[in-house]
Order: C-alpha cells, then structure tokens, then sequence
C-alpha cells in the first residue's frame, strides 16, 4: 500500500476527540479546541498546495513521528496528542515541499551568469521561496507561511 494525498487528507480529517476534564476552565477547552481547527485547515491547504501546486510525492511526507504504515498514517504523540498531530502533519508537509523545491533545483541548477559556475542555495532559500509561492496564492497563505516555512 502507498501513501497517497488523499489517504493523508482522511488522517486529517478524522475526528479528534478532547475530554473535558482534562482542563481547568471552559476557555482553555475552547482554546485548544479553536487550535485543532485552525491546524485541520492549514493541513487541508498545505495538502491541495503540495500535491496539486507543487507535485510533492507524498511518500517524502514524514517525520520522526509520523510515517505511513500498510495499516495507514500513523502519528507517535509526544505530550498530548490531539493538541499536536496536525501540527506535526503540517509541519511534515511543509518540510517535504522544500526537499521538493530543493531537489528541482538541483536538477536544474540556477548558473551564475559572470563565471557560468552553478548557484547552489542554502536550505532556507529553498523554505522562503516556498513560503513566498503560498503567500502569493492569498487566503491564509501568510499565516502558513510565517508557521511552517522560514520565512521571518
């Protein structure tokens, strides 16, 4: 079984589920709850980005966390895990679009027109012209930008 964008989209969308009593007021709940949903929809654009935009295989897309399994994505939480896998998923993602990036360059190399030598790009060009691409397309680009790419 191989990974496939949509298998990553159904991880992502599937519900996850806080309980209640583990916070000490109703505004830590929603807070965390308003931090999922806003991670589940950085996750969706960042997936439509990379697999329709920029041709990201989404066998590149992991960490030392998440991986793919014949079962399907799967995700080690850390401390808490509704709180941090679509954050990891994102993160994910926007990592493996700059391997992309990085890769195509290297396929390609930029020539440095005064002594026709190739331009080699350090790995944070590679994240800022990914970051510039995805707040070029508008929408909530700038904030996904600022969240998982270097760009400062």
């Amino acid at each position: 079984m191989k990974p496939t964008w949509k298998s990553l989209s159904e991880f992502v969308s599937q519900r996850i589920y806080l309980d209640p009593n583990n916070y000490s007021t109703r505004a830590d709940f929603l807070a965390d709850r308003a931090r999922i949903n806003r991670a589940r929809k950085a996750a969706r654009v960042l997936i439509n980005f990379a697999g329709d935009c920029w041709a990201v295989d989404p066998v590149s897309v992991r960490s030392s966390r998440l991986r793919f399994t014949e079962k399907g994505w799967d995700y080690t939480p850390g401390q808490y895990y509704p709180t941090e896998v679509l954050e990891a998923v994102c993160q994910a993602i926007a990592d493996a679009c700059v391997s992309n990036r990085a890769a195509k360059d290297a396929e390609w190399p930029a020539i440095n027109v005064s002594n026709a030598e190739p331009i080699t790009y350090s790995p944070r060009h590679h994240s800022m012209a990914c970051a510039a691409y995805i707040r070029a397309c508008g929408g909530s680009g700038s904030d996904l930008a600022a969240r998982f790419f270097d760009w400062n």
